[in-house]
C-alpha cells in the first residue's frame, strides 16, 4: 500500500525515544529533555536531542531544496536557535500547546530554509514611490492593466 506524504513526513520527524541514550540510561522524552534544558541549562539534554534529530533535520533541509553544502550550516543554526529560546520564554517550546517537539523543531528549520532562500534572491528592497510609471520592482516596464493589446492595435495600424 502506498504511503501518503503526511505519514512519510510524520515518520521522518518522529523521535526514537524508545532507544536508550548513549550512556545506557532509559531514554527521556523530547519534552522532558527540553524542560531539563530550560530549568537547568544542561547541554547534555540538547546533545541528546541533537543526536536524535540531526539526520532528520538534514532531510528536512534537503527536501526543501537546500544545497548539500549548506545543510550542515543550517542544521547548526537550527540548534543555535533552539539554545537561544532558553533566554526568550515567548519563543520556547511549549509541550502543552498541542505541537510535538518534532513539529516545533521542523518549523524552526523550515523558517531558516525560507530565510536562506529569500537572501539568495538578493533581497533588494524597492520603494513603490521610487518606481516610474509602469515599472515593477525588478525595473521592468510592464503594460498597465488598461493597456490591452486590442487598445494598442488601432494606433499601430494608423502608423502603417
Amino acid at each position: 500500500m502506498p504511503r501518503g506524504r503526511s505519514s512519510r513526513n510524520q515518520r521522518r520527524m518522529t523521535s526514537p525515544e524508545s532507544e536508550p541514550s548513549d550512556d545506557g540510561l532509559p531514554a527521556l522524552s523530547d519534552e522532558v529533555l527540553m524542560q531539563v534544558f530550560y530549568s537547568t541549562g544542561d547541554c547534555a539534554a540538547i546533545q541528546e536531542l541533537h543526536r536524535r534529530y540531526q539526520a532528520k533535520l538534514a532531510g528536512v533541509f534537503l527536501s526543501q531544496g537546500v544545497r548539500r553544502e549548506e545543510v550542515e550550516d543550517l542544521v547548526n543554526e537550527t540548534w543555535l536557535r533552539v539554545l537561544r529560546t532558553r533566554d526568550r520564554p515567548g519563543a520556547r517550546f511549549q509541550p502543552g500547546d498541542g505541537r510535538s517537539f518534532a513539529a516545533w523543531l521542523t518549523t524552526i528549520a523550515s523558517n531558516l530554509a525560507k530565510d536562506r532562500w529569500r537572501k539568495s534572491r538578493g533581497g533588494k528592497v524597492v520603494s513603490l514611490e521610487d518606481l516610474g510609471p509602469g515599472e515593477n520592482a525588478d525595473g521592468d516596464r510592464r503594460r498597465r492593466p488598461d493597456e490591452h493589446p486590442r487598445d494598442v492595435a488601432p494606433s499601430v495600424e494608423s502608423q502603417l
